[in-house]
């Protein structure tokens, strides 16, 4: 019999550790129940109605929070309501973070009905409404903060020695890191440089070779920096590919700081010269193609002047012009001076005699 009724040891269940909750929900009474709920289906007049009585006899909570901790205004933000956004906003209803969710679900609609009488302050320096949304690259949500006057913060060098950086990467150095690189993903955002920067060219350009730089240093995130140059360089290029004409290709390609296209006929090519200067491969590759083909085309309206000026000009001339800019005189008429065999030669052309 002692084999079916032998004596359970308890010793083992002295040594566990008791559990219980610490930080319990708060209860919602049955009418922010019945209010959430009339949030989460839409019924705009219920929703009202409870409003009006919670100023009235405070019989409400209205930031009160459903268990998966969600205001009412978060619920109306997942739901795209803006009716019920703008109902909640009217009655004063908490703000908090709920910007940060309507930027991250890109509801340009709520976005703006925040923006139009709230002020923010309360967010990280890290994560801002302006960085959130550069991160999700949405123009429309850009463009209202930008509006609005908010700003980002310049991230420091690596290398700073500052006080706060010092004391910061003392405390956390990954998320100074990390800090840093959500920084530079905002700023490397195609929209919020064609919406901010006087020369997106030249922001892209020093941006690129910025976070190619980064990328030697940072190694925590070396593969995000790098991805992040590419992208500056896509951008770019893809900016110059948005050309509609000569000359406005012409006009792109010779801008300088100091010098007004409009006026001056220019033709030193300074974006070319600027790609090289920071390595734009992609982007000088891209400029020299279309500057070949400006050539092409200035060449072939002075041909034209000349021609209706009575001036003709001999192969001769030709041949002793490309011998003294370094090309073979067999270049002019034997093989065409656009062929892909002669690219090196006309980089060579264009970056000199531009």
């Amino acid at each position: 019999m002692s084999l079916y009724y032998r004596k359970v040891d308890t010793s083992s269940y002295r040594d566990r550790i008791p559990l219980r909750v610490i930080r319990a929900e708060a209860e919602l009474s049955a009418l922010e129940k019945v209010y959430l709920g009339a949030v989460e289906r839409g019924d705009y007049a219920s929703v009202k109605q409870a409003l009006e009585e919670a100023e009235i006899y405070f019989r409400i909570n209205i930031n009160c929070v459903d268990p998966l901790g969600r205001t009412a205004l978060l619920i109306a933000i997942e739901n795209e309501n803006l009716e019920m956004i703008e109902l909640l906003l009217s009655f004063n209803v908490h703000v908090g973070d709920a910007l940060l969710h309507a930027i991250r679900k890109e509801v340009v609609g709520a976005c703006f009905a925040m923006l139009v009488d709230k002020q923010f302050s309360d967010f990280t320096p890290d994560i801002t409404p302006i960085i959130l949304a550069a991160h999700t690259n949405n123009y429309e949500v850009i463009k209202l903060l930008l509006a609005r006057g908010v700003s980002i913060p310049q991230p420091h060098d690596v290398r700073c020695g500052c006080v706060e950086c010092m004391s910061s990467c003392d405390v956390d150095g990954l998320r100074t890191s990390r800090s840093r690189l959500n920084v530079y993903k905002a700023l490397a955002s195609p929209s919020l440089i064609a919406l901010s920067s006087e020369d997106p060219f030249l922001t892209a350009f020093q941006l690129s070779w910025e976070l190619k730089e980064l990328s030697q240093v940072e190694n925590e995130f070396k593969s995000e920096y790098e991805e992040l140059s590419k992208n500056c360089k896509r951008f770019a290029k893809e900016l110059l590919d948005q050309t509609r004409s000569t000359r406005e290709l012409q006009i792109i390609m010779n801008y300088k700081d100091n010098v007004n296209p409009l006026e001056e006929n220019t033709n030193e090519l300074a974006r070319l010269k600027l790609a090289i200067k920071y390595c734009q491969k992609e982007v000088s590759a891209r400029v020299s193609k279309h500057s070949c083909r400006l050539k092409l085309t200035m060449t072939n309206d002075n041909f034209n002047d000349l021609k209706r000026a009575g001036t003709t000009v001999s192969k001769v001339t030709v041949r002793n012009t490309l011998r003294r800019h370094g090309l073979k005189s067999c270049t002019a008429w034997k093989v065409p001076l656009l062929k892909p065999a002669h690219v090196q030669a006309r980089h060579k052309f264009i970056i000199l005699f531009g």
